[in-house]
């Protein structure tokens, strides 16, 4: 683990899914208060029925120990800051957090599927 200089600390989490045409659905959702971000993605058919809805889908969620000073969500090209949520609408979408960083800190983030 390298500590981390003085300044900003940025957390970017996005949902793996096709760039073009990935199927409607999931979404991402950010809590500030939780310090945590999470994905919700429905998964893609690769072989049999390429590019169909498989019938589950894939979950994520990413929780930080430092604390959000600015949090925002994107989908496509569109950047929402502030927003908490973003649902999938078929393009590829995510979330991010912002954190102060303080010389020689270390950032712990911790990932679940």
């Amino acid at each position: 683990m390298t500590p981390l200089r003085t300044g900003e600390a940025r957390i970017h989490l996005r949902a793996n899914r096709k760039t073009l045409g990935a199927i409607p659905g999931g979404g991402v959702r950010v809590d500030a208060a939780a310090q945590t971000m999470a994905v919700e993605n429905p998964v893609q058919r690769i072989y049999a029925g390429s590019g169909k809805p498989a019938g589950f889908s894939g979950h994520v969620v990413a929780r930080v120990d430092a604390r959000f000073e600015a949090t925002g969500t994107w989908s496509g090209v569109e950047l929402r800051p502030g927003a908490t949520s973003t649902d999938g609408n078929g393009l590829p979408f995510g979330a991010y957090a912002r954190s102060r960083a303080k010389a020689g800190q270390a950032l712990i983030v911790r990932v679940g599927t």
